[in-house]
């Protein structure tokens, strides 16, 4: 979390604090799992936007913590919808959009939590953009409604972009 460089310090501290915590031994499972699914939904957020719309790739250990945030979420909770919209953030910041694609394909529009099913919907439609399947992207940004500006304007740059732009840094090469 320490990358979140748009954060103040005191919030990439706390969020530092809150990970270690869902990560002991001997934190409930249920509250590592809200720990988790808070921190990789937010910071996952930002570091989607940063790399897709200001173009500032994400670190790959940045992408790893998020990912594994995630999944405290995913395994306590894995079939609810916010435990998906959160692995399905981590796959598509892991280059993984096929995965968060499949994630939430039964989410339809006007499901409840109406919030829940936008966000849903918005970053499906990331993946779809990914994918190439710009109808189909076009057809959930309708569906999501206009609540998550940022979201929207993610899907569109990802659709703007050619190549579609990477979402972290490579890892450095040997002896550079």
């Amino acid at each position: 979390m320490s990358a979140g460089h748009t954060q103040s310090a005191d919030l990439v501290e706390e969020a530092e604090r809150l990970a270690a915590l869902a990560r002991a031994g001997g934190t409930d499972p249920a509250a590592a799992a809200a720990i988790g699914q808070m921190l990789s939904l937010q910071f996952g957020m930002w570091y989607l936007y940063a790399a897709v719309v200001t173009g500032a790739p994400v670190e790959r250990r940045e992408v790893r913590e998020i990912s594994e945030l995630a999944r405290f979420a995913a395994r306590t909770q894995p079939r609810a919808l916010s435990a998906r919209i959160v692995m399905s953030l981590a796959h598509l910041l892991n280059q993984r959009p096929e995965d968060a694609r499949s994630l939430l394909l039964d989410v339809r529009p006007g499901a409840e939590p109406r919030d829940l099913c936008a966000v849903a919907l918005l970053l499906r439609a990331a993946a779809e953009s990914y994918l190439g399947n710009h109808a189909e992207a076009d057809h959930l940004l309708r569906a999501a409604g206009g609540d998550y500006p940022q979201l929207a304007q993610l899907v569109a740059a990802i659709r703007a972009a050619d190549p579609a732009p990477p979402l972290f840094a490579p890892a450095p090469m040997a002896g550079a």
